[in-house]
């Protein structure tokens, strides 16, 4: 546990950091599994019941923090947002071309669009998302961050 308390007290410790894997976006699922599996052995508060008071504190901080990160990298949006935020792009929301949301807008109302049709845009998205941010494209990953969120609320709307 005091490994865990050392690697959260630094000042540069990200989530990537803390589970000690590239900051990436396409990352290794099974290993960041195996990885929050084997802190969640060693850290979980159920561990610490007949331990002292300090003891139990140290163990829930360590696993709400863990359990934070690991939320964050598991989830493909999410994990695209916080790498964009550590390497200091703040402001995510880019312009979107009008005539390309009238035209999806209208296709909607024609019922034009099908939920696989927005499906596989949602993937060949979530591709170049995934190009620009482990290429370090970052004007290009907030577009398709942006794009992302679109098509995700459109997939909303169809369901």
């Amino acid at each position: 546990m005091n490994r865990l308390i050392c690697r959260l007290s630094k000042p540069n410790t990200t989530y990537f950091s803390l589970f000690e894997i590239p900051v990436k976006y396409t990352l290794d699922i099974k290993k960041l599994e195996f990885k929050y599996k084997e802190f969640q052995k060693e850290i979980h508060p159920d561990k610490f019941q007949n331990s002292s008071n300090n003891e139990k504190e140290k163990s829930e901080y360590i696993t709400r923090h863990i359990n934070e990160a690991y939320y964050v990298l598991k989830n493909d949006k999410k994990r695209a947002e916080y790498i964009l935020n550590i390497k200091g792009e703040k402001e995510l929301k880019t312009d979107i071309s009008l005539e390309h949301i009238f035209e999806l807008n209208e296709k909607l109302e024609n019922n034009e669009i099908t939920e696989e049709y927005i499906t596989g845009k949602i993937k060949e998205i979530k591709l170049d998302l995934a190009s620009s941010l482990d290429h370090d494209d970052f004007t290009n990953a907030k577009k398709y961050f942006s794009l992302l969120s679109y098509y995700e609320n459109i997939e909303k709307k169809l369901i």
